[in-house]
């Protein structure tokens, strides 16, 4: 059911978003670079947990005075691909759309900025309505979040958060003194969760459930991860470092929520160690203490 929803739905956004049918990619002088920059990309697709509606990720080429880039923007439809709605706007992407356990909510990665004033805004976690309304920001990091994934009960939402630059680097950034030698000072990826409510103080504390040298990610991206259906552990791949090269030495772990001390050999344990390099965890049907499984691939190809 859920595979057939998200099939209809791609089809329908494909269908709905693609240029008209006179274009053909056999057109001589049809196909222009100008014409390609007016077509848009889907990509993204989240169906809502309830199966009535569908996010969607629409980018669009942004080409006036001094801008050439892809902005995009979450969209929201119903299943059946009829009354679309732009859900965010701005000049920043908004991207990494999660739905919310009750299909309210969607959560989302965006490089917007909280205060308007603000300049050099890192991308970090937000919230906004299916129905519309203002979007909200959950987390100010400096090192710029990515894949937010809702808990069980919808409490809770885990995310991967990159390493921020320190201080030096970020002068040294502005004063175009950033030579590097590739390969060194790779900035890792954490996994931490963040309250969806505020706290008795006003406030929403990220937590870093990993440290040290794992990262789970690379440069080429993030890294996956996946909760218990119980909602008491994490499951999430990693490597020693955030090298592409290194995926191959990846292995999967398990981080128990509740987890005060991510140092603590208690908290983070090996769910698998092998010399295949261990990938995609999946949860589990059922809650259990040993949390989600895993499915691991051979060092010889990614696959």
């Amino acid at each position: 059911m859920r595979t057939s929803l998200r099939i209809l739905a791609c089809l329908a956004l494909a269908l709905g978003l693609a240029p008209p049918a006179r274009v053909r990619a056999n057109d001589v002088g049809a196909w222009t670079p100008e014409f390609a920059f007016k077509v848009k990309r889907v990509s993204q697709v989240r169906p809502s947990p309830d199966g009535r509606h569908v996010a969607y990720v629409v980018g669009t080429a942004a080409m006036e005075g001094e801008k050439s880039e892809w902005i995009s923007q979450i969209w929201v439809a119903d299943a059946d691909g009829g009354k679309a709605v732009q859900l965010t706007r701005g000049d920043k992407s908004s991207t990494a759309p999660a739905w919310s356990p009750d299909s309210q909510w969607i959560a989302f990665v965006s490089a917007r900025a909280a205060d308007k004033d603000a300049k050099d805004a890192k991308a970090n976690l937000w919230r906004i309505r299916i129905d519309g309304g203002e979007a909200e920001a959950l987390t100010d990091e400096k090192g710029g979040a990515a894949t937010p994934r809702w808990s069980p009960d919808g409490r809770r939402i885990a995310l991967l958060l990159t390493d921020a630059r320190s201080d030096d680097e970020e002068k040294a950034d502005k004063e175009k003194r950033d030579a590097r030698v590739v390969g060194e000072d790779v900035k890792r990826v954490r996994l931490a969760i963040v309250a969806v409510e505020k706290d008795g103080d006003g406030k929403r504390p990220v937590r870093r459930l990993t440290t040290g040298d794992p990262s789970v990610g690379n440069v080429e991206g993030p890294g996956r991860f996946d909760w218990s259906p119980d909602g008491k552990w994490i499951a999430f791949d990693h490597q020693p470092t955030a090298l592409i090269d290194d995926w191959t030495k990846g292995d999967i772990s398990l981080v128990e929520r509740r987890v005060t001390c991510p140092s603590a050999g208690a908290a983070r344990r090996a769910f698998r160690s092998s010399p295949w390099a261990a990938v995609l965890p999946a949860r589990s049907p059922r809650p259990s203490t040993r949390g989600p499984t895993c499915s691991a691939g051979p060092r010889t190809g990614r696959g």
